[in-house]
């Protein structure tokens, strides 16, 4: 339901720090069972409705109920935005320079939501007006399709 991004856009891992500074990827033997599927929101430079907007996202991440565990949402912004109780992002701050080469890169204008796989690529975008119903029925479909960052079960009932 979101726009498909096609070839993928490999996006670096975040520095722990609270600058969006970048660091390498990781790679495929890398990635363990504790990988996670991204919602990276972008803000908006001039962001009127981020607390609904990153509330939404928050909602998207709770009604995956046992899958939980396999989202991450993080937020990168130009500029200081309050975040309502229930969401649980990563933040991250970028000067507007940044900001506006990362949405290039990403193929969006004015600020939007992207969906990154385990690997960090970039696979789905959503504009700055998204449907939080769309994000969650394609996240959904995606953990449902995917291996990747599932815990295995041995079988045995302990």
């Amino acid at each position: 339901l979101g726009e498909l991004i096609s070839p993928v856009v490999a996006l670096p891992e975040l520095d722990k720090d609270s600058n969006a500074n970048l660091v390498t990827t990781q790679s495929a033997a890398e990635v363990n069972a504790d990988a996670q599927w991204t919602l990276l929101y972008l803000a908006p430079a001039a962001c009127g409705n981020c607390i609904e907007q990153t509330s939404m996202l928050a909602h998207v991440r709770i009604s995956m109920g046992r899958e939980l565990s396999r989202v991450k949402l993080e937020l990168i912004s130009p500029s200081e935005i309050a975040l309502p109780p229930e969401a649980n992002f990563t933040v991250r701050r970028s000067d507007a320079t940044q900001h506006r080469a990362l949405l290039q890169s990403l193929g969006l204008t004015d600020g939007g939501v992207v969906l990154l796989d385990p690997l960090r690529n970039a696979m789905m975008r959503y504009p700055s007006n998204f449907d939080g119903t769309k994000i969650r029925k394609d996240l959904s479909r995606l953990l449902k399709a995917s291996q990747l960052g599932k815990k295995q079960s041995t079988g045995i009932i302990s």
